[in-house]
């Protein structure tokens, strides 16, 4: 499985994903990529993906999916805001 996290094409998710890693909309705004530069990441990885199972990245940068982050802790969090998010639009 293959997983792409910031930046993402979608408003919504980026919202949704930024929440869980502390961002707010306005410093998402101000930090994001255009989709056409931030496609170049997600494209290599696409064409070229790593061997293992489960793999995330932030742009082109594998993140370590053994770590805290990706605990059970992390994804009710994630789970929770984005069921808070998806209630309120």
């Amino acid at each position: 499985m293959l997983l792409a996290a910031l930046p993402v094409a979608l408003a919504g998710t980026q919202l949704v994903a930024g929440a869980a890693f502390g961002l707010t909309s306005r410093n998402l705004q101000r930090t994001a990529k255009p989709v056409s530069e931030a496609l170049v990441s997600i494209v290599a990885v696409l064409d070229g993906p790593p061997p293992r199972p489960l793999s995330a990245f932030v742009e082109e940068y594998e993140l370590d999916v053994h770590a805290a982050d990706f605990g059970p802790s992390a994804a009710r969090r994630l789970h929770d805001l984005t069921e808070e998010y998806l209630a309120a639009h």
